[in-house]
């Protein structure tokens, strides 16, 4: 995880996040993210060194009304957004981040 005095996050020579303006930029341009796909990335950031449990998802993204549906479809569609094997599923505790 690198992060510079700009809240920079690295995932990639590609791909980073903008802490303070919550913005993703691929190649220096801005990949759109749903306001579920943030929440997401951001409690995954913040929880960096652990798994996030799927009970913490749904207070934090859903506030208590989460369905499986819902939480895979967030997850398939940030997979897509980050570089490859960045979102590891934690098989019946939840997700973690995996950054290089």
């Amino acid at each position: 995880l690198e992060t510079n005095s700009s809240n920079i996050i690295n995932f990639n020579n590609e791909i980073k996040f903008d802490v303070l303006n919550k913005t993703l930029l691929k190649r220096n341009e801005l990949v759109k993210l749903t306001n579920k796909e943030l929440l997401f990335l951001e409690i995954c950031l913040k929880n960096i060194n652990r798994a996030i449990t799927y009970k913490e998802f749904e207070n934090f993204i859903w506030e208590g009304n989460m369905t499986e549906d819902a939480l895979h479809s967030v997850v398939k569609s940030l997979r897509k957004k980050l570089p490859d094997d960045t979102l590891i599923n934690i098989s019946k505790i939840g997700y973690k981040l995996n950054l290089k």
